[in-house]
């Protein structure tokens, strides 16, 4: 179990610090885009993810609003989907602001799963150096 003000501390931590990916000003958050493929018989939904700053929150969504106008109507499906996620994609772009004062919840849950998932590995580690001796 991990203390309560450690993982406060982590979140915090995240959110406050510089962007994982351009290295730029924070704060930073977990930003989401829907994105569909159409393939005349078939049909792909996906969700893109990043953490990072508003501005690369941003280029993502527009990177996945320019996948769905290119890719997202060679199927019926996907024609129908497209209708609803372009404008969805790109109204969360356009009203995507750097205000986060307070991490969301998303963010939280990332920050939770990594912290987890690096006591995981080191108990895993732990347990194999045991075993040897």
């Amino acid at each position: 179990m991990i203390p309560s003000n450690e993982l406060e501390k982590e979140i915090e931590s995240m959110h406050s610090g510089s962007c994982p990916k351009c290295k730029g000003e924070g704060p930073n958050d977990l930003y989401t885009a829907k994105k569909v493929t159409g393939m005349i018989l078939a049909v792909q939904w996906s969700t893109d993810t990043v953490v990072g700053c508003a501005s690369c929150g941003k280029k993502m969504k527009y990177k996945t609003l320019l996948h769905c106008l290119f890719f997202g109507w060679w199927s019926p499906k996907a024609f129908l989907t497209n209708i609803f996620y372009i404008p969805y994609n790109l109204v969360s772009a356009l009203f995507l602001t750097k205000s986060s004062m307070k991490p969301s919840s998303s963010l939280e849950n990332i920050v939770c799963m990594l912290i987890a998932q690096n006591n995981m590995a080191n108990f895993v580690a732990n347990y194999r150096k045991d075993k040897k001796a």
